[in-house]
Protein backbone atom coordinates (compact mmCIF):
# COMPACT_ATOMS: atom_id res chain seq x y z
CA UNK A 1 0.00 0.00 0.00
CA UNK A 2 2.93 2.32 0.66
CA UNK A 3 3.81 2.03 -2.80
CA UNK A 4 0.81 2.86 -4.12
CA UNK A 5 0.26 6.42 -1.81
CA UNK A 6 3.63 6.93 -2.98
CA UNK A 7 2.71 7.22 -6.70
CA UNK A 8 -0.82 8.90 -5.66
CA UNK A 9 1.11 11.47 -3.97
CA UNK A 10 3.28 11.65 -6.65
CA UNK A 11 0.24 12.30 -9.31
CA UNK A 12 -0.92 15.06 -6.55
CA UNK A 13 2.50 17.19 -6.24
CA UNK A 14 2.51 17.27 -10.34
CA UNK A 15 -1.14 17.12 -11.29
CA UNK A 16 -0.94 20.04 -13.42
CA UNK A 17 2.37 19.09 -15.16
CA UNK A 18 2.76 16.86 -17.75
CA UNK A 19 2.17 13.15 -16.33
CA UNK A 20 3.12 9.84 -17.79
CA UNK A 21 2.25 6.29 -16.92
CA UNK A 22 5.85 5.77 -16.64
CA UNK A 23 6.53 8.49 -14.21
CA UNK A 24 4.00 7.55 -12.03
CA UNK A 25 4.55 3.75 -12.25
CA UNK A 26 8.24 4.41 -10.90
CA UNK A 27 7.22 6.01 -7.68
CA UNK A 28 6.24 2.65 -6.76
CA UNK A 29 9.19 0.87 -8.20
CA UNK A 30 7.07 -1.32 -10.77
CA UNK A 31 6.93 -2.08 -14.49
CA UNK A 32 3.95 1.04 -16.33
CA UNK A 33 2.12 -2.35 -16.31
CA UNK A 34 2.08 -3.75 -13.03
CA UNK A 35 1.41 -0.82 -11.54
CA UNK A 36 -1.63 -0.13 -13.84
CA UNK A 37 -2.46 -3.55 -12.39
CA UNK A 38 -1.74 -2.76 -9.06
CA UNK A 39 -3.86 0.72 -9.36
CA UNK A 40 -6.59 -0.70 -10.59
CA UNK A 41 -7.15 -3.46 -8.04
CA UNK A 42 -7.21 -1.10 -5.64
CA UNK A 43 -9.00 1.81 -6.65
CA UNK A 44 -10.88 0.54 -9.97
CA UNK A 45 -9.60 2.62 -12.30
CA UNK A 46 -6.49 3.50 -14.32
CA UNK A 47 -3.76 5.62 -13.37
CA UNK A 48 -4.39 7.78 -16.21
CA UNK A 49 -8.16 7.80 -15.97
CA UNK A 50 -7.16 9.30 -12.31
CA UNK A 51 -5.43 11.87 -13.59
CA UNK A 52 -8.25 12.55 -15.70
CA UNK A 53 -10.56 12.64 -13.10
CA UNK A 54 -8.26 14.96 -10.36
CA UNK A 55 -7.27 17.38 -12.66
CA UNK A 56 -11.19 18.30 -13.96
CA UNK A 57 -12.18 17.97 -10.30
CA UNK A 58 -9.58 20.29 -9.53
CA UNK A 59 -10.48 22.62 -12.45
CA UNK A 60 -14.00 22.68 -11.86
CA UNK A 61 -13.06 24.53 -7.94
CA UNK A 62 -10.92 26.93 -9.94
CA UNK A 63 -13.76 28.19 -11.82
CA UNK A 64 -15.53 29.09 -8.97
CA UNK A 65 -12.59 30.21 -6.93
CA UNK A 66 -10.97 32.14 -9.88
CA UNK A 67 -13.85 33.32 -11.69
CA UNK A 68 -11.28 35.72 -14.08
CA UNK A 69 -9.65 33.23 -15.34
CA UNK A 70 -10.53 32.05 -18.76
CA UNK A 71 -11.82 28.54 -19.60
CA UNK A 72 -8.92 28.56 -22.18
CA UNK A 73 -6.40 29.84 -19.52
CA UNK A 74 -7.80 27.24 -16.89
CA UNK A 75 -7.53 24.21 -19.02
CA UNK A 76 -4.01 24.84 -19.95
CA UNK A 77 -2.93 25.52 -16.25
CA UNK A 78 -4.77 22.58 -15.22
CA UNK A 79 -2.40 19.84 -17.32
CA UNK A 80 -4.63 19.92 -20.80
CA UNK A 81 -2.84 20.20 -24.04
CA UNK A 82 -5.71 22.71 -25.45
CA UNK A 83 -9.05 24.00 -25.27
CA UNK A 84 -11.02 21.96 -26.82
CA UNK A 85 -9.70 18.68 -24.96
CA UNK A 86 -10.36 20.31 -21.66
CA UNK A 87 -14.21 20.51 -22.62
CA UNK A 88 -14.74 17.96 -24.06
CA UNK A 89 -13.32 15.93 -21.20
CA UNK A 90 -15.79 17.99 -18.60
CA UNK A 91 -18.56 17.85 -20.68
CA UNK A 92 -17.85 13.81 -20.97
CA UNK A 93 -17.43 13.63 -17.77
CA UNK A 94 -19.66 15.68 -15.79
CA UNK A 95 -22.61 15.93 -18.41
CA UNK A 96 -22.33 19.74 -18.93
CA UNK A 97 -20.24 22.21 -20.64
CA UNK A 98 -17.69 24.14 -18.29
CA UNK A 99 -19.09 27.47 -19.74
CA UNK A 100 -22.45 26.36 -18.19
CA UNK A 101 -21.10 25.21 -15.08
CA UNK A 102 -19.46 28.27 -14.18
CA UNK A 103 -22.95 30.12 -14.81
CA UNK A 104 -25.04 27.59 -13.10
CA UNK A 105 -22.76 25.68 -10.97
CA UNK A 106 -24.06 22.63 -8.42
CA UNK A 107 -22.38 19.67 -7.00
CA UNK A 108 -20.39 17.69 -9.16
CA UNK A 109 -19.24 13.77 -8.31
CA UNK A 110 -16.14 14.94 -8.54
CA UNK A 111 -12.69 12.72 -7.44
CA UNK A 112 -10.88 13.78 -3.83
CA UNK A 113 -7.42 12.36 -3.99
CA UNK A 114 -7.68 8.75 -2.67
CA UNK A 115 -5.69 7.77 0.38
CA UNK A 116 -5.38 3.97 0.55
CA UNK A 117 -6.99 1.89 3.47
CA UNK A 118 -5.98 -0.53 5.65
CA UNK A 119 -5.01 -4.11 4.36
CA UNK A 120 -6.82 -6.66 2.52
CA UNK A 121 -8.04 -8.99 5.03
CA UNK A 122 -9.16 -11.98 2.64
CA UNK A 123 -6.10 -14.04 0.98
CA UNK A 124 -5.48 -16.43 -1.52
CA UNK A 125 -4.05 -19.68 -1.02
CA UNK A 126 -0.14 -20.07 -1.79
CA UNK A 127 1.68 -19.29 -3.41
CA UNK A 128 3.75 -22.35 -4.25
CA UNK A 129 7.05 -21.25 -6.97
CA UNK A 130 6.75 -23.28 -10.16
CA UNK A 131 8.81 -23.22 -13.30
CA UNK A 132 6.77 -23.46 -16.90
CA UNK A 133 7.98 -23.78 -20.43
CA UNK A 134 7.12 -21.54 -22.93
CA UNK A 135 3.48 -22.54 -24.97
CA UNK A 136 0.77 -21.66 -27.09
CA UNK A 137 -2.47 -20.46 -26.88
CA UNK A 138 -5.50 -20.04 -29.08
CA UNK A 139 -8.65 -17.81 -28.03
CA UNK A 140 -10.33 -14.92 -28.18
CA UNK A 141 -9.44 -11.29 -26.45
CA UNK A 142 -10.88 -7.48 -25.62
CA UNK A 143 -9.00 -4.91 -25.10
CA UNK A 144 -10.30 -3.71 -21.83
CA UNK A 145 -10.95 -0.08 -20.84
CA UNK A 146 -12.91 0.96 -16.79
CA UNK A 147 -15.87 1.14 -19.40
CA UNK A 148 -15.79 -1.93 -21.19
CA UNK A 149 -14.55 -4.60 -18.60
CA UNK A 150 -17.67 -6.03 -17.53
CA UNK A 151 -17.20 -7.56 -21.48
CA UNK A 152 -15.11 -10.43 -19.92
CA UNK A 153 -17.57 -12.84 -18.84
CA UNK A 154 -18.92 -12.47 -22.68
CA UNK A 155 -16.12 -12.93 -24.04
CA UNK A 156 -16.11 -16.56 -22.10
CA UNK A 157 -19.55 -16.93 -23.55
CA UNK A 158 -18.07 -16.70 -27.01
CA UNK A 159 -15.26 -19.00 -26.69
CA UNK A 160 -16.44 -22.02 -24.20
CA UNK A 161 -18.69 -23.59 -26.98
CA UNK A 162 -15.53 -23.83 -29.40
CA UNK A 163 -13.27 -26.31 -27.03
CA UNK A 164 -13.05 -29.20 -28.03
CA UNK A 165 -13.46 -27.63 -32.27
CA UNK A 166 -10.26 -25.72 -31.79
CA UNK A 167 -7.50 -26.99 -33.85
CA UNK A 168 -4.38 -28.61 -32.27
CA UNK A 169 -6.21 -27.98 -28.87
CA UNK A 170 -4.03 -29.39 -26.12
CA UNK A 171 -6.75 -30.88 -23.49
CA UNK A 172 -9.08 -28.67 -21.96
CA UNK A 173 -7.50 -26.56 -19.39
CA UNK A 174 -8.44 -23.32 -20.36
CA UNK A 175 -6.78 -19.60 -19.45
CA UNK A 176 -7.54 -16.36 -18.75
CA UNK A 177 -4.72 -14.23 -19.71
CA UNK A 178 -3.74 -10.58 -18.72
CA UNK A 179 -1.47 -9.75 -21.68
CA UNK A 180 0.69 -5.92 -21.29
CA UNK A 181 0.21 -3.69 -24.33
CA UNK A 182 0.50 -0.29 -24.87
CA UNK A 183 -2.71 0.27 -26.74
CA UNK A 184 -5.08 0.00 -23.84
CA UNK A 185 -5.69 -0.68 -19.85
CA UNK A 186 -5.40 -4.63 -20.46
CA UNK A 187 -5.98 -7.10 -22.94
CA UNK A 188 -7.41 -10.03 -21.62
CA UNK A 189 -7.71 -13.57 -23.31
CA UNK A 190 -10.10 -16.58 -23.02
CA UNK A 191 -8.11 -19.44 -24.54
CA UNK A 192 -6.55 -22.84 -24.76
CA UNK A 193 -3.26 -24.51 -25.25
CA UNK A 194 -2.62 -25.71 -28.46
CA UNK A 195 -0.06 -27.11 -30.76
CA UNK A 196 1.10 -24.24 -32.59
CA UNK A 197 2.46 -26.91 -35.83
CA UNK A 198 -1.42 -27.91 -36.36
CA UNK A 199 -2.44 -24.69 -35.44
CA UNK A 200 -1.19 -21.83 -36.96
CA UNK A 201 -3.62 -18.70 -36.15
CA UNK A 202 -6.43 -17.72 -38.66
CA UNK A 203 -8.48 -21.31 -38.50
CA UNK A 204 -12.01 -19.26 -37.92
CA UNK A 205 -14.16 -18.54 -35.02
CA UNK A 206 -11.96 -15.00 -35.18
CA UNK A 207 -9.20 -16.63 -32.75
CA UNK A 208 -5.87 -14.90 -32.39
CA UNK A 209 -2.26 -17.32 -31.03
CA UNK A 210 -0.52 -16.10 -28.24
CA UNK A 211 3.05 -17.78 -27.12
CA UNK A 212 3.78 -17.49 -23.42
CA UNK A 213 6.92 -17.25 -22.63
CA UNK A 214 8.92 -19.32 -20.11
CA UNK A 215 8.72 -17.86 -16.91
CA UNK A 216 8.81 -18.88 -13.13
CA UNK A 217 5.29 -18.27 -11.53
CA UNK A 218 4.00 -17.50 -8.21
CA UNK A 219 0.95 -19.52 -8.38
CA UNK A 220 -1.95 -18.68 -5.78
CA UNK A 221 -5.34 -20.39 -5.73
CA UNK A 222 -8.39 -19.09 -4.82
CA UNK A 223 -11.23 -21.53 -4.06
CA UNK A 224 -15.35 -20.70 -4.39
CA UNK A 225 -16.80 -18.15 -6.51
CA UNK A 226 -15.29 -16.34 -9.63
CA UNK A 227 -15.82 -13.02 -7.52
CA UNK A 228 -13.08 -13.96 -5.53
CA UNK A 229 -10.53 -13.75 -8.02
CA UNK A 230 -10.48 -9.45 -8.35
CA UNK A 231 -10.01 -9.23 -4.59
CA UNK A 232 -7.16 -12.11 -5.24
CA UNK A 233 -4.95 -9.78 -7.56
CA UNK A 234 -5.75 -6.94 -5.44
CA UNK A 235 -4.06 -8.92 -3.25
CA UNK A 236 -0.81 -10.21 -4.87
CA UNK A 237 -0.57 -6.51 -6.91
CA UNK A 238 -1.58 -4.24 -3.62
CA UNK A 239 0.43 -6.41 -0.92
CA UNK A 240 1.85 -9.38 -1.61
CA UNK A 241 4.51 -7.92 -4.11
CA UNK A 242 5.53 -5.61 -1.76
CA UNK A 243 5.89 -7.61 1.28
CA UNK A 244 8.18 -10.59 -0.56
CA UNK A 245 11.37 -10.51 -2.24
CA UNK A 246 10.30 -10.68 -5.93
CA UNK A 247 8.97 -8.10 -8.54
CA UNK A 248 7.36 -8.86 -11.99
CA UNK A 249 8.49 -9.87 -15.09
CA UNK A 250 6.35 -7.22 -16.67
CA UNK A 251 5.24 -10.85 -18.91
CA UNK A 252 1.64 -11.97 -18.94
CA UNK A 253 0.02 -13.49 -16.12
CA UNK A 254 -3.27 -15.66 -16.12
CA UNK A 255 -5.75 -17.39 -14.71
CA UNK A 256 -6.13 -21.36 -15.23
CA UNK A 257 -8.94 -23.08 -14.88
CA UNK A 258 -9.17 -27.02 -14.80
CA UNK A 259 -10.93 -29.91 -13.90
CA UNK A 260 -11.44 -28.22 -10.10
CA UNK A 261 -13.27 -25.59 -11.68
CA UNK A 262 -17.46 -25.72 -12.35
CA UNK A 263 -18.03 -23.10 -15.92
CA UNK A 264 -22.41 -23.54 -14.97
CA UNK A 265 -21.82 -22.34 -11.71
CA UNK A 266 -18.91 -20.13 -12.00
CA UNK A 267 -17.23 -21.53 -8.68
CA UNK A 268 -14.43 -24.69 -7.68
CA UNK A 269 -10.93 -24.29 -7.69
CA UNK A 270 -8.66 -21.05 -10.16
CA UNK A 271 -5.18 -20.42 -10.06
CA UNK A 272 -3.58 -17.14 -10.51
CA UNK A 273 -0.01 -17.49 -12.16
CA UNK A 274 2.10 -14.52 -11.94
CA UNK A 275 5.65 -14.52 -13.17
CA UNK A 276 8.50 -13.57 -11.05
CA UNK A 277 11.96 -12.61 -10.40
Amino acid sequence: MDRLQAAIDYIEQHLCEPLSLAQIASQAHLSPYYFSRLFRSQTGQSPMDYVRIRRLSQAAARMQQEPELSICDLALSSGFDTHQGFTTAFKKTFAIAPTAYRLQPFALPVQEKIVMSTPIEWVPRGPEYRQRESFTVAGLSIDCTQQNKSLIPDLWSRFSPLLGDIAGQVGYRTYGLCIPTDECDLRYMAAVEVDPSIHSGGEGHGLSLYQVPAERYAVFTVEGSVDLIQPAFAYIFGQWFAQSNYESTGSSDFELYDERFNPITNDGVVEIWVPIR
